[in-house]
């Protein structure tokens, strides 16, 4: 499996995503314990935040909990490790555990010397014209639901076909712009995008159109696999996130306008 997340940059897109339409959803599927608990080894998950090993005094009992490796990518965790630092309307805060970089964006952007553009994103004529963009990027030890970064309404859901490329090659391709993708859009102009990436056998939303969603609130999860979000924002924002990446938790104070 890593092997072939490495060898990506040298493969063509389509053998990519049919690995991960076979290979990785099958596998997202699999009921052995044994492969489970490989997983929870490798990735050194933080098993003691499950909901569901609350009470299990070791890994291996706590992995025998889950049905499937998709339910265990997929845990739930304690509601304290994902409590909203704040609910103020002007404020948004981190959707994921994640690490994160903003982008100023027109209607184009750059990540690592690749260009990317809010309509090729979003695949919408009417783009924000001016934005900041901020790019959350999940690896697969990381808790894999995601959550409102504002108190709004969504007004808009809508699935975008694409490729299942791997996000290490943002440096390398237009991953966020060409892999399958989610865009959620809420009332007050902040726009969240659920990003697949290898091995993710889907996007799962909670949520429909219409909803009246607060600070924190899970909106969905991933299956198996690496994963990216990316949050628009319309607005002016002050924050302290940059163009670097940085390790940032679920529920913590992102950015306000």
């Amino acid at each position: 499996m890593n092997i072939f997340v490495k060898a990506q940059k040298y493969v063509p897109t389509w053998i990519t995503s049919a690995f991960t339409r076979r290979v990785c959803s099958r596998l997202g599927k699999t009921k052995k314990h044994a492969h489970k608990l490989r997983f929870a080894k490798t990735y050194n998950i933080k098993w003691r935040q499950a909901r569901k090993c609350r009470n299990a005094t070791t890994l291996d009992r706590c992995v025998n909990r889950f049905e499937t490796l998709n339910d265990l990518f997929a845990r739930k965790i304690s509601q304290r490790y994902t409590k909203p630092s704040s609910t103020n309307p002007t404020t948004l805060i981190s959707p994921a555990e994640a690490y994160v970089r903003k982008v100023d964006a027109t209607e184009t952007f750059h990540i690592k010397k690749v260009d990317y553009t809010l309509t090729t994103l979003l695949k919408q004529k009417n783009a924000p014209h001016t934005s900041h963009v901020f790019v959350f990027r999940l690896a697969p030890n990381q808790y894999h639901r995601f959550h409102s970064p504002t108190s709004s309404t969504v007004t808009e859901m809508r699935h975008i076909q694409g490729a299942y490329t791997n996000v290490q090659l943002m440096g390398a391709l237009p991953v966020l712009q060409e892999n399958e993708r989610t865009v959620l859009k809420f009332k007050n102009g902040i726009i969240l995008v659920a990003v697949g990436a290898t091995c993710v056998g889907s996007i799962r939303i909670n949520v429909k159109k219409g909803a009246k969603v607060q600070h924190g609130d899970e909106l969905g999860f991933f299956e198996f696999g690496g994963s990216c979000i990316v949050l628009i924002v319309p607005q002016h924002v002050r924050t302290r996130i940059t163009a670097k990446e940085s390790l940032i938790q679920t529920g913590a104070w992102l950015a306000a306008f």
